[in-house]
């Protein structure tokens, strides 16, 4: 059976790394506020979307979720890593949802003490942020930029992501193929995308079973991209979408990641 999840211990060695890494540097917590470190060191992905979120790691003490009361649900089913969910009702909000952070830090008695964060404001959002930033709400708490920590971890692979890129790399490998069968005459580039991803996604959703979960929101698991330069125009590089020309197929069929001859 093909690998196709982080385990928890290795989940669980990433955030001992963290703690190792506040104590060299006298933090007495990480305060995370973007999706993919979040995803990285928990298995739980989250759109920051207009709703903060934010996920904090103390030296001592549970891993703790901030975030909308909808999150609540979601987070059990896709991780056990995180202990403690604090959430927020934000329709209708009384109060701006960064107050409510405040108040969840104190709880967690983080209000006095030396915190780093990737982010200064306290949140962020796929529409951008706006609001206090979390360092005015709590003036005795000392916020230090770390934006680098959870960086630098993902450069060196562990054996379980090495196993899991060369899995993901066989699906992607697959999609792409097919675009090359699907390219005909007067197709948009979405309808050769959308129909290569499809049936790769539905070969690999077969092969691996009902054990795997995507963790990718929206979208294809096997997804491949398609700018259909293909014809005449296909002498322009990054043109934008389009039909495919009707020259026909024996061209230059640009993808990502390069150009192939068909």
């Amino acid at each position: 059976m093909p690998k196709i999840s982080i385990s928890r211990k290795d989940y669980e060695r990433r955030i001992e790394k963290v703690r190792e890494e506040l104590v060299k540097k006298k933090l007495d917590a990480l305060y995370l506020t973007n999706e993919v470190s979040i995803f990285y060191l928990t298995g739980y992905y989250y759109i920051a979307t207009e709703r903060p979120a934010a996920l904090i790691i103390p030296v001592d003490g549970e891993v703790t979720f901030m975030g909308p009361l909808l999150e609540k649900d979601h987070i059990p089913l896709r991780t056990k890593l995180i202990k403690n969910v604090k959430t927020y009702v934000d329709y209708p909000g009384e109060k701006h949802p960064i107050e409510h952070f405040a108040g969840f830090l104190k709880q967690l008695g983080l209000h006095n003490k030396t915190v780093g964060t990737d982010n200064p404001a306290g949140a962020s959002g796929r529409w951008g942020y706006r609001g206090p930033p979390i360092m005015e709400k709590l003036p005795k708490a000392k916020f230090v930029e770390e934006r680098e920590l959870i960086q630098e971890m993902r450069v060196i692979k562990s054996e379980e992501e090495i196993e899991l890129i060369k899995e993901s790399a066989k699906w992607a490998n697959l999609a792409h193929s097919l675009l090359q069968d699907y390219v005909e005459p007067g197709l948009l580039d979405a309808e050769v995308s959308a129909l290569a991803s499809y049936d790769a996604s539905v070969i690999m959703r077969k092969t691996l079973g009902s054990d795997y979960q995507p963790t990718k929101t929206g979208g294809f698991p096997a997804d491949a991209g398609f700018r259909g330069q293909v014809g005449p125009k296909s002498a322009i590089p990054h043109s934008i979408s389009k039909k495919s020309d009707q020259g026909g197929r024996r061209s230059h069929n640009w993808r990502w990641g390069g150009c192939r001859r068909l």
